[in-house]
């Protein structure tokens, strides 16, 4: 005789359908997104010289059509001698785990608390409370990355990579360090040719591990970057 299955649960509960569960999710997801791009928009308020994110995309992807390479197609640019790799993140993080190969010019430094302003404090609260670490621009970006390209294109890398890609969830993309970075050298004309690294940091991990790295990758930050694994 075959026995039907079923699924012991407490008095009253009703289980969860999988339309339920994955709708969960895909706004889980939204949320975690959210905090990313929070991340950029404050830098970008931060940096005036830098528009809102859609004139941001706009100038990118429609009227530079900026392209964005995979970490396997970066290493590969970079072997050959055609590009730098660079690290816009700020130093410190290209200190504790660099991309072999790469070279640090950071878009945003760590706010230098030994000239404090009423301004510069309510910037950094304002952060703090999303859950990003305080940051203030570099004022040595430009200079940073014409040093860094030796006169050789840019491959430009964040944490989380964002992206230019429009699509149902973001008709925008998604604002990230690395963008906002290729749209201020871009607009200077500071170097030539520019590209961005597709999954910043996080996608060179997923494909090299800790063995494309000088130093240990801190996994950590993979949850603070969730969008840079999937597309929305």
């Amino acid at each position: 005789m075959q026995r039907s299955m079923t699924m012991q649960c407490a008095p009253g509960a009703v289980l969860p359908s999988r339309p339920v569960t994955l709708r969960l999710r895909r706004v889980q997801s939204a949320r975690r997104q959210r905090i990313t791009t929070k991340a950029a928009v404050a830098d970008a308020k931060l940096d005036e010289r830098v528009p809102k994110w859609e004139l941001v995309w706009r100038f990118l992807r429609q009227d530079h059509d900026l392209r964005s390479v995979s970490a396997q197609e970066a290493k590969d640019l970079a072997d050959k001698g055609e590009y730098v790799l660079v690290d816009v993140r700020p130093k410190n993080l290209h200190e504790q785990a660099a991309m072999i190969g790469s070279t640090s010019a950071p878009l945003f430094q760590l706010v230098d608390w030994g000239k404090p302003s009423f301004t510069k404090a309510l910037r950094a609260a304002a952060l703090m409370a999303n859950g990003v670490t305080p940051v203030e621009p570099n004022p040595d970006f430009l200079d940073d990355v014409r040093a860094a390209a030796g006169g050789k294109g840019v491959i430009l890398a964040c944490e989380g990579g964002g992206s230019t890609e429009s699509t149902p969830s973001f008709q925008w993309g998604k604002a990230s360090r690395s963008l906002t970075a290729a749209y201020r050298i871009i607009k200077s004309d500071a170097v030539s040719p520019v590209l961005h690294l597709k999954g910043g940091v996080y996608g060179w991990y997923k494909t090299f591990g800790n063995d494309g790295f000088t130093g240990e990758y801190d996994t950590g930050n993979i949850g603070r970057t969730p969008s840079a694994a999937n597309d929305p």
